[in-house]
C-alpha cells in the first residue's frame, strides 16, 4: 500500500513539518497527526500517504531508525485495522416485519392475550361478566358489568 505508519512522533512536530520530510521520497497525497480527543494535543505518530506506492516503499525502507526533530522514527506500511466493511444485504420490509396477513394475526393473537388477562382479573365482590363480540366471539377489553335487574344496579 502506499499508506505508512510513523510512529515515536515528537508532539512537537506539525503535518507540514512531517510532509516535507517524507517528500523526499516522492509525491505525498495526505498527512495525518492523530489527536487525543480530551486533551487535543497529537497522540506521538501519524500517517502519510504517498501518490505512488513505489515511493511509499522506497520510504519505508529509508526513513525506518532516522532521526527526526530528535526522536527515531518507526516506519511502516500501515494496517488497514478497520476490516472489509460488511456485506450488504437488500432487505425487504415483507420478510424482516411480517406481512400484512402476519400483522393482522399478532394483533389479534394480543388482543386475545389481554381479554384473558383481565378475565383473571380479581372483581373486588362486584358479581359481573365479561362482554363478548356476538360475531367473532372474541371478548372485549375491561370488564361490563351485567344485572338481571335494574333495582340490582341501585343497590350498595
Amino acid at each position: 500500500g502506499s499508506r505508512l505508519f510513523v510512529g515515536d512522533l515528537s508532539y512537537e512536530i506539525d503535518t507540514d513539518q512531517l510532509r516535507k520530510f517524507f517528500e523526499k521520497w516522492g509525491p505525498v497525497n495526505d498527512c495525518f497527526l492523530p489527536q487525543d480527543r480530551t486533551t487535543g494535543k497529537p497522540r506521538g505518530f501519524g500517517f502519510v500517504t504517498f501518490r505512488d506506492a513505489a515511493d511509499a516503499k522506497l520510504a519505508v525502507a529509508q526513513a525506518d531508525g532516522t532521526e527526526l526533530d530528535g526522536r527515531q522514527l518507526r516506519v511502516n506500511v500501515a494496517e488497514d485495522t478497520r476490516g472489509p466493511p460488511p456485506p450488504t444485504q437488500p432487505t425487504q420490509r415483507a420478510s424482516k416485519w411480517g406481512t400484512k396477513a402476519e400483522d393482522d394475526e399478532d394483533d389479534e393473537r394480543e388482543r386475545r392475550y389481554e381479554a384473558d388477562e383481565d378475565a383473571a382479573k380479581p372483581d373486588f365482590g362486584l358479581s359481573g361478566a365479561l362482554a363478548k363480540d356476538e360475531n367473532t366471539g372474541n371478548v372485549y377489553k375491561g370488564h361490563v358489568l351485567k344485572w338481571t335487574e335494574p333495582d340490582d344496579a341501585r343497590k350498595p
